[in-house]
């Protein structure tokens, strides 16, 4: 049998896409994730928020939501998953998902996160890519590639300050148990090298051998 007929059946060898580091495959799920959820919910469901007699305002605002609820069902429902998927014993890649809960709990927490994050979005986009007001992105260029990046720094940004607090959490929990064990410990040698110790009489060892050689030597004399 050659090599390659081998490694094709080969069932653990570790194919392309397996080499590819957890952090950049998230990287790309989360920027296709920012980038679909504009694409669909802002872009693709024009028609359905959109009116020609709403004003400016009426028009931002029914597209904050739209986009907002959109980029919220992505995030608990595609992405959360995914990451979840890609754990292994060696790869924590937990500490990638901002959220790491189930049920109701957690699509309460991606929810406000979410619209957090799209407000946030619609800011930076329209004041900084569009130079327009921010109550102009229903009419202004915004696009899904550049509203990715704003989202996925975003992102980054609050996963790295999570797991700053998360770090900073177990480091002071890790000092706390350590001065713990050590006291455990200092406790521990007095009572073996010092209540366990048998009393020591007024008339030492020395002073005792000292006075038994005196009385022998007294002793003796008299004899004598």
């Amino acid at each position: 049998m050659n090599k390659k007929v081998e490694s094709q059946n080969n069932a653990y060898k570790q194919d392309k896409l397996g080499k590819i580091p957890s952090w950049l495959k998230i990287l790309l799920l989360k920027y296709w994730v920012a980038g679909a959820a504009f694409y669909f919910f802002g872009m693709g469901s024009y028609w359905i928020w959109y009116k020609s007699t709403d004003d400016i305002y009426t028009s931002t605002l029914k597209i904050y939501i739209v986009v907002g609820f959109g980029y919220v069902l992505f995030k608990e429902y595609v992405e959360k998953h995914f990451i979840r998927l890609m754990r292994t014993s060696t790869d924590d890649t937990y500490r990638y998902n901002l959220i790491n809960l189930h049920g109701t709990l957690s699509f309460i927490l991606h929810f406000v996160y979410g619209m957090l994050a799209t407000l946030l979005m619609m800011i930076f986009v329209v004041n900084v890519f569009t130079y327009e007001n921010m109550w102009d992105l229903g009419t202004n260029g915004a696009e899904p590639f550049g509203v990715a990046f704003v989202y996925l720094a975003i992102d980054i940004i609050a996963i790295s300050i999570k797991n700053g607090i998360i770090a900073w959490y177990k480091h002071i929990k890790y000092k706390k148990n350590l001065k713990l064990q050590q006291s455990l410990l200092d406790e521990d040698d007095v009572k073996v090298y010092g209540e366990n110790l048998p009393e020591v009489s007024s008339n030492d060892n020395f002073t005792n051998d000292v006075e038994s050689t005196d009385n022998n030597m007294t002793t003796q004399n008299e004899e004598e």
